[in-house]
């Protein structure tokens, strides 16, 4: 998704086109003279022409370009609709226009899902910038002479973007601590992140932007129910959270690195659609010591699913370097997000839209020998010294290590 806070026929349709892989389903275009939206729809909910961007509510005077999904649509419009609410698709699209005209900007405190999207309320004469809680979905934009303007990746932003230079201290940053993705700044001088949780409300009237933070994750720390087994809870959380992500009018395939996520991931979808026909993508690596082919052959056979997989090559790393540079579009940490991008694109080779993949157990779970330590410190530091040790002993540590 794109768009500004003025009219310009040209720029609108350069931005879509630099977008265009992100949704090659359809393309919309909305321009009223003061503000204009730009969309490429990839189509995965409602593949009808019903669900085109960018969409308004009954009268035109709430206009939307959305890029997500949000996974409890279906219960949010069955309130709405006992509001008095009337739809015209079968779209979470749809759902969040009529939620923001009951509820205001705090609509997606209802939500659960992954989005950024843009509102154009002609009334109060603002747009509005919204990412979701944990920022899973990218929304960039550029605070300039003539307005805002927006995208769902930085490459949409490079048309207006003359005078291209580095910011120096995203680049110190990265070099010197590795840090990516930790600040609004990007690494493209003037252009900025929406952060995760976040909202952005821009006057059109008068150019002031307000910046929000909508959701903390601090806040929300400790609340779980004492009276429940916490293990038995994330079972439930985990078991909703994949069924949630099942919902969709194309194929759900994922990913399996033959890891605890992945494998639990893939055991989850089979648990809650034991009929379903799923694929899944790995990369293997056969006869190296980092290969986890056994434990991949393990889920798949268990499981009953379609396997695809890949082994990259140097060769292909060099071939395709230019191609995983533009899809980044900023530099990463790791050579691991080369295998991401093989597997992504072998699932797009067989058919695949949509892929659920498991990212960020180890660093929920201390799965890394790094956070072992600070595991300890703080049982030492509670006084939990028979913990401690006992951890300790799990991990190989001995009491000089601790002391």
């Amino acid at each position: 998704m794109n768009g500004f806070t003025w009219d310009d026929p040209e720029l609108i349709r350069r931005m879509n086109e630099a977008l265009s892989h992100r949704g090659p389903d359809d393309l919309g275009i909305f321009n009223d003279g003061r503000v204009t939206l730009g969309h490429c729809r990839l189509s995965i909910i409602d593949l009808s022409s019903q669900g085109r961007q960018p969409m308004s509510n009954e009268d035109g005077t709430i206009w939307i370009v959305y890029n997500g999904e949000v996974y409890n649509f279906s219960q949010v419009r069955s309130e709405l609709q006992e509001r008095g609410h009337r739809f015209s698709s079968a779209t979470d699209t749809e759902v969040i226009v009529h939620a923001y005209e009951e509820w205001g900007p705090s609509c997606v405190e209802r939500f659960n899902g992954m989005w950024g999207f843009a509102l154009y309320d002609l009334g109060k004469g603002e747009l509005l910038l919204c990412r979701d809680r944990f920022g899973v979905k990218p929304l960039y934009y550029i605070r300039g002479e003539r307005g805002l303007i927006f995208s769902s990746e930085i490459k949409g932003l490079l048309p207006t973007l003359h005078n291209r230079s580095p910011n120096p201290r995203a680049v110190y940053e990265y070099l010197a601590f590795g840090f990516t993705d930790h600040r609004r700044e990007t690494f493209f001088s003037g252009v900025e992140r929406l952060m995760p949780g976040e909202r952005l409300i821009y006057d059109l009237k008068t150019g002031i932007v307000r910046l929000e933070r909508w959701y903390r994750l601090e806040e929300r720390a400790g609340l779980v129910d004492g009276h429940r087994n916490p293990v038995s809870q994330l079972k439930s959380l985990f078991m909703d959270s994949v069924q949630y992500r099942l919902v969709s009018d194309v194929p759900v395939g994922c990913c399996l690195s033959g890891g605890i996520d992945s494998s639990a991931i893939v055991y989850g979808m089979r648990a809650v659609s034991p009929q379903s026909h799923i694929k899944t993508f790995s990369m293997v690596f056969p006869g190296q010591r980092l290969d986890e082919s056994r434990f991949i052959d393990t889920v798949v056979q268990d499981s009953e699913v379609e396997s695809y997989r890949i082994t990259p090559t140097p060769d292909e790393l060099r071939q395709d370097l230019l191609d995983l540079v533009w899809a980044q579009e900023e530099p990463f940490r790791s050579i691991s997000i080369y295998g991401q991008y093989r597997v992504m694109k072998l699932a797009h080779q067989n058919g695949m839209k949509v892929l659920l993949d498991g990212q960020g157990s180890d660093e929920l779970f201390a799965g890394y020998f790094i956070y072992f330590k600070y595991y300890i410190f703080e049982c030492l530091r509670k006084g939990q010294w028979k913990e401690a040790m006992e951890a300790s002993r799990a991990i190989g540590y001995n009491k000089s290590d601790l002391f």
